[in-house]
């Protein structure tokens, strides 16, 4: 009994919300990942219409300069 009581004291205090802590935790690295990814396309989309109204611009000049 004693050596279990010292392994008990060794180890310190158990944390007892750790699972909830753990659990807040997962469900926000979740959230990120989500706002991450969701960030991602949208500068993928915002990468697409800023190529497209390049091209366009520079059709527009090409246009111009032949007028």
């Amino acid at each position: 009994m004693d050596r279990l009581v010292a392994d008990r004291e060794r180890i310190g205090p158990v944390n007892l919300v750790a699972a909830d802590e753990l659990a807040e935790a997962e469900e926000r690295s979740a959230t990120s990942i989500a706002e991450q990814a969701e960030l991602t396309e949208a500068v993928h989309r915002l990468r697409g219409s800023i190529g497209n109204l390049n091209r366009e611009a520079q059709n527009l000049l090409q246009q111009q300069g032949r007028v």
